[in-house]
């Protein structure tokens, strides 16, 4: 007789074909996940470290929703998605606001980015980019990198909770103030 896994086993009971079914919505899904990390927190180590965090809470909390979702196929992706990155986006929130509970400000290794290199340097460091990214507001990041790993307008607006339209419209606006940034840098 197989035994499931109870609410508090989380995912400890599934079976083969469930563990394989999770591994591909993994791989589907991951740089979605990392996206979002990384356009709250900016950093892609804690990025990623979020990233793994999100999974093991899916794993570990919404077992039954991702049975669910394994046994009827495709067309409750969209919703384990959506799921996989509202968990993605509040981890990250979690730890901004833990940080910023903890930081201590170092003012004398403090250097404002750019006066120590040329725009040429900058360019290959990424730091024309990283600041033309700092131009963008919290949403614009989140749409553009989100794009970027391959979502969906559609999905992007259902993370967001914004209507497709204005999700559209803030991703072209986003690419205009990026290409106009770089532009100036250069």
């Amino acid at each position: 007789m197989k035994q499931r896994a109870t609410k508090k086993q989380g995912g400890a009971g599934f079976t083969r074909e469930e563990e394989r079914a999770f591994a591909a919505f993994y791989e589907n899904t991951r740089r979605l996940a990392f996206a979002v990390a990384f356009s709250v927190t900016c950093n892609a180590r804690d990025a990623e470290e979020i990233t793994q965090d999100s999974y093991v809470a899916l794993w570990e909390k919404y077992s039954e929703a991702l049975r669910f979702a394994f046994q009827y196929g495709r067309k409750h992706e969209k919703e384990l998605k959506n799921l996989l990155a509202k968990i993605a986006k509040n981890k990250a929130l979690n730890l901004i606001k833990k940080r910023r509970r903890e930081q201590s400000v170092d003012f004398t290794s403090y250097e404002p980015p750019g006066l120590a290199y040329s725009v040429d340097e900058r360019v290959e460091d990424g730091a024309a980019l990283a600041a033309a990214a700092a131009s963008l507001t919290q949403t614009e990041r989140e749409i553009v990198l989100m794009k970027n790993a391959g979502a969906k307008m559609r999905e992007i607006a259902g993370t967001l909770g914004i209507p497709r339209g204005t999700a559209s419209w803030k991703y072209t606006k986003a690419l205009e103030k990026l290409r106009r940034e770089l532009e100036g840098t250069t």
